[in-house]
């Protein structure tokens, strides 16, 4: 209301100059509107988050330990060596 007459048509040339998205119609408040593909992408993120979770908690469980845990998952022991050489015997 404070503001220049020319502001908001300025403001929206310097904004469409610095970024790819241009108004639709030239209407500059239609495009703020429509949200639903962030929504969808934020849907689909948190979905392949929820399930890489629960890929990460079965795992942990499946191979927790032989006394508290199921222990279906048994990992092979590491190779002798140490960590800077693995494999090579540390005799």
């Amino acid at each position: 209301m404070n503001a220049h007459p020319e502001f908001a048509a300025r403001a929206i040339a310097e904004i469409a100059g610095a970024t790819v998205s241009r108004s639709a119609g030239g209407k500059p408040v239609r495009g703020d509107r429509a949200q639903d593909p962030l929504v969808a992408a934020s849907g689909a993120l948190k979905g392949v988050a929820a399930s890489l979770m629960k890929i990460a908690h079965d795992l942990r469980l499946l191979s927790s330990g032989p006394r508290c845990g199921i222990g279906e998952i048994s990992l092979p022991p590491l190779q002798p060596g140490s960590s800077i050489m693995p494999g090579r015997s540390t005799r």
